[in-house]
């Protein structure tokens, strides 16, 4: 007997629903609180998740496909939506977190036999596909990830997923022209597919044509709402217009619904960054972000600084990181760092205190060690 979880809320959909399920040997669990979703997945370990439609609104709906997802990334489970009518915004819904089946009330006994036919044959091909190019590029196996999307395109120039995965691959790679064909051809066949919006939206910014951008995801945006990953692609698309007051709210709506999503964070403190607002870039960092990614931000930025020509704004940006920082780890790079730019400034006082603050904290830090020689050998050279 295969379990079955179900959110849907007490009345008259729930009793349809148990009905349904019972007549098909599923031992199913109900439930109607979204904080319980996670541990009961990983307690019963479902073939079938249901989601009564009805029981939220369209908002936390959307986040509690999401969640669902998030903890299916084998696409081993089979989710389905019950509802009064299909919509559009459930079919996109649907598309973007791995909904295998949209069913209404008024069918439900007919669709559950198909829906658990389904569950004896597993997740799709495209599920698996998917689920497969998440893990490699969550492991940091970029090329093997590029390879197997490769491969299943050769294989298959039908499948949606398969498509949209190779046009992700082709915008990485600068094909702009042949990604936007895929793109555009996905949403010509079903103007539901939010995916492809996302991938259309991100082609346009690195065309330059935030306008095409911010229209698209907008609309993307109304179908399946507050997606962090979405919000985040509209902040920069509004950034890139030159409205930064949306932009900064975009990015702010991301990191209410995921508070450690990067692109937001990274999206809100280059905004913060350009205001001068040091003590919020701090909180910014403190708050949503890695000791690795606050690191690699300020980081960033600063070497854009040194090849603009900007040296004592790029030591800016060095205090700045230290502030943010919680822990030593990177404190020795930042101070090698800020070394380098003091000798470049012809400050070689300061940049030999930095040397040795930079060897202080990482004992091991060889290059630090080979440039406070060379600093200390232009000090001695100078009081000569």
């Amino acid at each position: 007997m295969a379990n079955a979880l179900v959110y849907s809320k007490e009345g008259v959909h729930r009793d349809k629903i148990s009905k349904g399920l019972m007549a098909l040997g599923f031992k199913s669990s109900f439930t109607a609180d979204t904080a319980a979703v996670t541990k009961l997945l990983a307690e019963i370990n479902p073939a079938l998740f249901v989601l009564d439609w009805h029981s939220l609104d369209l908002t936390r709906n959307a986040q509690l496909l999401r969640a669902v997802d998030g903890t299916d990334a084998d696409g081993k489970m089979l989710r389905i939506i019950c509802c009064e009518a299909i919509e559009p915004p459930m079919l996109a819904l649907a598309k973007e977190t791995g909904v295998r089946k949209v069913l209404t009330y008024a069918t439900l006994g007919l669709e559950l036999k198909k829906v658990a036919s389904l569950v004896q044959m597993g997740a799709s091909e495209g599920q698996k596909f998917l689920g497969e190019v998440r893990r490699l590029r969550d492991a940091k196996k970029d090329d093997e990830a590029n390879k197997l999307v490769e491969a299943a395109y050769a294989k298959d120039q039908k499948s949606p997923d398969v498509r949209i995965e190779y046009g992700n691959l082709l915008l990485l790679r600068g094909d702009l022209t042949k990604s936007k064909d895929i793109a555009v051809a996905l949403i010509k066949e079903d103007d539901t597919n939010v995916r492809a919006m996302n991938l259309l939206s991100r082609i346009a910014m690195k065309a330059g044509d935030f306008a095409t951008a911010t229209k698209v995801l907008e609309k993307a945006n109304v179908l399946s709402p507050k997606h962090p990953d979405r919000l985040a692609l509209l902040g920069n698309a509004y950034y890139g217009s030159g409205d930064k007051a949306k932009a900064s709210a975009a990015f702010g709506d991301a990191l209410k619904e995921d508070p450690k999503n990067q692109a937001a964070v990274n999206g809100l403190g280059t905004i913060k960054l350009e205001q001068g607002d040091s003590e919020a870039l701090v909180e910014l960092f403190s708050a949503h972000s890695s000791e690795a990614e606050t690191a690699g931000f300020f980081n960033n930025s600063a070497v854009q600084a040194v090849k603009e020509g900007k040296l004592e704004e790029s030591l800016k940006l060095y205090e700045i990181a230290l502030k943010a920082l919680k822990t030593d780890r990177f404190r020795g790079q930042i101070y090698f760092n800020i070394a380098l730019n003091y000798r470049r400034l012809g400050r070689l006082d300061e940049a030999q205190k930095a040397c040795k603050r930079a060897v202080k904290y990482d004992d091991g830090f060889d290059k630090a060690k080979k440039q406070l020689e060379e600093i200390e050998a232009l000090l001695t050279k100078k009081g000569a």
